[in-house]
């Protein structure tokens, strides 16, 4: 299961197929930018939007998805609002490794999507948001959203995104044993990338397919698909995609009872585990190696290679296990700074309330004050009305008399 994982995150990036990078032209597009005032927030954000298309993650991505986004928002663009948080998504989960932040902007850009039925961004964020999801192991919840990206990539008859979704998928069906599954999404990705000159995603198909063939104990289809990807992955080089390759098709012929091409594939594993200087492909070979010497009674040769292997396990487990204890202290400080920070922001929040509450207070009392007084002013004056008249009636009756 393991030796998928890393595979599959190289693959998220391979299957979003994106047009070729061009520096000038993003460079063209920012100049256009800073000279030209006379610009509409549209034609900023189509500026914007082919300038973070066509440069590599630096420094300033983040501060042009944010103006992209404000200038959207200015525009009433949708398309270009769902793109900065799309972009900066993305950015989160491929470059800052911040899965959390990065699927909190990818949902939000999948909202917008949804929302304004664009469909092609429906599609593009349910995908990545599926592969973030299996970088987490959350197979469940990334075969839900890439089922969304499936169903909208249909709709617009998109075979390219399609077939990279159909291999995301089985990826996570294989990862939950869901062998059946899997091997009908991997043929149906095989029968787009054949069409193609894509022969590394092709090379990962077969040989996952000769995984799964090698669980279902068909072995000699599995042979076929498994030196198909080992061939094409030794020419291109590629070693850390090799190694499982290895390791698989060790299995394989052990299966088969060939145990000189069994043992070869495994030394091939540990060989090119010790070039890659990858502790997880040393162990993982080294566990091969050993079960292939036991096999064919070399069992000094088993030992041996069963302690290298039991170290480096223990090792791995080490610092897996300090790793998980440095990001608990992390995470308990960056709560207690949390916690701090909420009650700072709570008093803030009830002195607010205290003076707002003072100021009203005094403004009751103020106007009370004035009512008080009105009234009283207002009786006063009438009082000296009536002892006025009073006064003119006495005066009258003496008259009378």
């Amino acid at each position: 299961m393991r030796q998928f994982i890393i595979l599959t995150i190289g693959l998220l990036i391979i299957c979003c197929t994106t047009n070729a990078r061009s520096r000038s032209l993003a460079d063209s597009c920012l100049h256009i930018l800073k000279t030209n005032s006379s610009l509409s927030s549209l034609e900023k954000c189509d500026l914007l939007l082919t300038t973070i298309h066509n440069i590599n993650y630096e420094d300033s991505f983040i501060s042009l998805t944010n103006l992209l986004i404000k200038e959207a928002e200015k525009s009433g663009s949708y398309y270009h609002l769902f793109y900065g948080y799309y972009e900066q998504g993305q950015y989160n989960i491929i470059h800052a490794a911040n899965n959390q932040e990065g699927l909190e902007l990818l949902l939000k850009s999948l909202e917008i999507a949804k929302t304004n039925q664009l469909t092609p961004e429906e599609g593009f964020a349910s995908f990545t948001i599926g592969g973030a999801f299996y970088q987490i192991k959350d197979y469940y919840t990334s075969i839900k959203y890439l089922q969304i990206a499936l169903k909208q990539f249909k709709a617009i008859s998109a075979d390219q995104y399609i077939a990279s979704t159909q291999f995301q998928m089985a990826n996570n069906y294989i990862a939950v044993n869901n062998l059946d599954s899997a091997l009908i999404l991997y043929s149906k990705a095989k029968e787009y990338y054949e069409t193609t000159d894509n022969l590394p995603v092709l090379a990962y198909i077969q040989g996952n397919i000769g995984v799964i063939q090698k669980r279902q104990n068909k072995l000699d289809s599995a042979r076929v698909n498994l030196s198909f990807a080992v061939k094409f992955l030794e020419e291109k080089k590629d070693i850390q995609a090799l190694i499982p390759y290895y390791i698989h098709a060790s299995e394989n012929e052990m299966l088969a009872g060939r145990m000189d091409i069994a043992l070869n594939y495994a030394q091939k594993a540990v060989e090119s585990a010790k070039k890659e200087e990858s502790p997880i492909r040393k162990r993982d070979a080294y566990a091969q190696l050993m079960s292939v010497y036991a096999a064919m009674g070399e069992y000094h040769l088993a030992y041996d290679y069963q302690n290298k292997y039991l170290h480096l396990r223990d090792s791995i487990i080490n610092i897996e296990t300090i790793t998980q204890m440095a990001n608990m202290r992390a995470d308990f400080e960056v709560a207690q700074k949390q916690n701090e920070l909420d009650r700072m922001e709570a008093s803030r929040r009830l002195m607010h309330i205290i003076l707002w509450l003072t100021i009203i207070s005094f403004v009751v009392v103020v106007f009370l004050l004035a009512v008080v007084y009105r009234n009283g002013k207002r009786r006063k004056a009438m009082n000296k009305e009536l002892l006025q008249k009073q006064q003119a009636l006495k005066a009258s009756k003496k008259e009378l008399e």
